[in-house]
């Protein structure tokens, strides 16, 4: 609880640029989603997805390459979640309706998928002892530009930034120095 009122706080600074220079922040990386793994955790099927990042940028000299980075929210089929329909509906489900897909969006957030230009800012996840493993604390994205200015091409929320005062449109450039 306190880690989260803590963490709820620090989203009170006045920029993502701010929020990005915080202690608990451990790295700024920029690349692109290579693959999405759900997690979820019984009993009350908390809905998490493990993003692996082929990492393009990054703020922290010396880190890998690639990143695997924990977000709330996902995509899962029924099966996986089972439990809170079964629950909910008093009896068992269909195998069609077990093969359905679910969308967990947290505070309104798009559930990331492979091929996006993603920007996050990350801490340590410290429930996985290896480098290059972090908990998303911001994740944006970039529209698909191509061609010449596709790189400068802003990043923007999947959702609502966590404040609501918070530029809409961010230079990534800005956060990974």
């Amino acid at each position: 609880m306190r880690v989260e009122v803590d963490l709820n706080r620090s989203y009170g600074v006045p920029s993502l640029a701010a929020f990005a220079r915080l202690a608990r922040v451990d790295n700024v990386i920029s690349g692109t989603v290579t693959a999405t793994r759900p997690l979820v955790t019984p009993p009350a099927d908390h809905v998490e997805t493990v993003l692996t990042i082929s990492v393009e940028r990054q703020r922290k000299k010396g880190a890998p390459a690639t990143a695997e980075v924990r977000e709330q929210g996902g995509v899962v089929t029924v099966e996986q979640v089972r439990s809170s329909y079964e629950g909910k509906l008093g009896r068992e489900l269909t195998a069609a309706e077990l093969a359905e897909t679910v969308a967990y969006r947290v505070n309104g957030v798009v559930p990331a998928r492979v091929g996006d230009r993603v920007l996050v800012v990350v801490a340590d996840d410290a429930s996985v002892r290896k480098p290059g493993a972090y908990v998303v604390l911001a994740r944006l994205v970039r529209a698909d530009a191509t061609g010449a200015g596709a790189a400068s091409a802003p990043f923007t929320w999947p959702g609502e930034p966590p404040n609501p005062a918070w530029e809409r449109e961010v230079d990534g450039e800005a956060l990974l120095r």
